[in-house]
């Protein structure tokens, strides 16, 4: 039992697996472009973003075009948007830092061996525990639901 885990944890994600994960993000992306996306849709992108973040950090990824703060940045000022204006409606330079969220995830994804995988969701589940039990470090955004 134990060399099948070893051997899960070094093979490489499958197809199935990116497509998996990456599924999520890809119906939140859709139902933002179309207007109607839920606290559901959110988390997803907020997942993905999360873990793109902790494989730059694992140095797993890397992150030259500074894609996650651009990330990070247009989910911040939709959000901010729609608490001040009620409108869901996204910018077309929005839909496309999104589509690219989607494109990068799944790239990056494709590379990643099982235990990579896991061990950068572990990892954010434990930062988030963290930020959510303290006060956020300057320049840390806490998006809640009021």
């Amino acid at each position: 039992m134990a060399y099948m885990m070893a051997m899960q944890g070094a093979a490489k994600l499958t197809v199935d697996d990116v497509l998996r994960f990456v599924f999520p993000v890809d119906i939140a992306v859709n139902k933002a472009r179309e207007g109607n996306i839920d606290k559901q849709g959110w988390q997803a992108i907020f997942n993905a973003i999360n873990m793109l973040e902790e494989l730059v950090r694992m140095r797993v990824a890397s992150d030259e075009d500074n894609m996650i703060d651009d990330l990070q940045q247009t989910v911040i000022s939709i959000l901010d948007r729609t608490r001040q204006r009620g409108t869901k409606a996204l910018y077309a330079d929005e839909v496309t830092v999104l589509m690219d969220l989607r494109a990068a995830y799944a790239d990056v994804l494709a590379g990643l061996t099982h235990s990579q995988y896991y061990d950068a969701e572990a990892a954010v589940q434990r930062r988030l525990r963290r930020v959510v039990g303290e006060k956020p470090p300057k320049g840390v955004h806490i998006i809640s639901e009021s």
